[in-house]
């Protein structure tokens, strides 16, 4: 879907004014893995504008594309994912509450009157979680974790209006109810930061770095569906734009008071995280980090000696092998619906990847 002939908009109206507003219109936007068109309008809406043109697939990737204008440039791959955490509904009971399981890794502790939101075919319908009163449970019980199959949902409407009126059935998407809020120290807490923190990093630094000038390559950002349910999506992806070299933007864990930096957890505001580990091109990484040390970028190295966790996994397996970099940010409270990142690490990281971009050097680590 060209859009060729537009300005394009500056860095600056883009990103550095309205970083806190891109990452809570992402946020907004429902994307339960499995269900992420739900909020696609919306995301085609804040990208497109910056792009030559998109593209989606049948899996549900979108796919921007931004060419340099150089004849033969190289193909840079940079991917974050779309899809978030939430749940589904496999029972509405005669009284009208709903039940439901999870969609990819929902922390349930936090499960316990959650606000949610309830994807029905004629629209959205509000809703709350509720669980057994504590009151009415055994010591015993209460020192276990409560379980999903003993929750359910309130929403105030009976079983006749939710299936004929709503259009609500077993099946429909749930996700947590979007809100967005600034903390102090320049640090924002809000629903779906893993990984739309990310994705707007990239919409920044593909802005960024063709407002500066001396982009090396054709740049595709994949703004990915499935990573929450077994990282599915960025490989297909992968496959249809045939990158010579991949970046894999994702979150990485936050320290809070029960964990450290031995259970690999990075302090908010220290930077960028670079990940070391088995999958991913070791070269490539360290060129990065060496570029991050030359431009003072602030990062931190996160050793993994299996698999990454994230979309790196399979991207670097695509055809005969994809040079490939895994980068993120540190997040606290990771899936939750109120994760926290800190906006000083967005920006370093959305430094980094304007720099690879436009690095003379960056094109001999690409299969080219």
């Amino acid at each position: 879907m060209p859009t060729n002939g537009r300005i394009y908009p500056t860095y600056t109206e883009v990103f550095m004014i309205d970083l806190v507003n891109t990452l809570s219109a992402l946020s907004r936007a429902p994307s339960p893995v499995g269900f992420e068109p739900i909020g696609s309008d919306a995301l085609v809406e804040l990208f497109s504008p910056h792009f030559d043109e998109w593209q989606k697939d049948a899996v549900g990737n979108h796919i921007f594309i931004r060419r340099c204008g150089r004849e033969g440039a190289p193909k840079l791959m940079i991917d974050a994912h779309f899809d978030e955490v939430g749940l589904i509904v496999t029972k509405i009971e005669e009284n009208g509450t709903l039940r439901f399981t999870n969609l990819g890794g929902v922390d349930r502790r936090i499960l316990p009157a959650a606000d949610v939101d309830i994807y029905g075919a004629e629209g959205t319908i509000y809703g709350v979680i509720a669980s057994t009163p504590t009151h009415l449970l055994t010591a015993e019980e209460r020192k276990k974790l409560e379980k999903i199959d003993n929750m359910y949902i309130d929403t105030g409407y009976t079983k006749k209006e939710l299936e004929e009126t709503l259009g609500v059935r077993v099946g429909t998407p749930i996700g947590f109810r979007p809100y967005v809020t600034e903390l102090l120290s320049g640090r924002i807490a809000g629903r779906g930061f893993d990984d739309k923190a990310c994705a707007a990093v990239a919409l920044a630094a593909v802005c960024d770095a063709f407002e500066r000038g001396g982009v090396r390559f054709d740049v595709y950002v994949c703004i990915s569906a499935a990573e929450e349910n077994g990282m599915s999506g960025a490989e297909k992806a992968a496959f249809r734009i045939k990158p010579d070299l991949a970046l894999v933007l994702d979150v990485g864990f936050a320290e809070a008071p029960d964990t450290s930096a031995s259970q690999g957890a990075f302090k908010l505001g220290s930077g960028f995280i670079a990940s070391y580990s088995a999958v991913t091109d070791i070269k490539l990484t360290r060129r990065i980090t060496r570029l991050a040390d030359d431009l003072q970028i602030k990062n931190k190295i996160s050793v993994e000696p299996n698999s990454t966790g994230t979309n790196g996994d399979d991207v670097v397996l695509v055809e005969a092998g994809i040079p490939t970099a895994v980068l993120g940010i540190p997040l606290r409270s990771m899936h939750t619906y109120s994760e926290v990142i800190d906006t000083a690490d967005m920006k370093a990281l959305v430094d980094i990847v304007s720099a690879i971009i436009r690095d003379p050097g960056m094109e001999e680590y690409s299969r080219v």
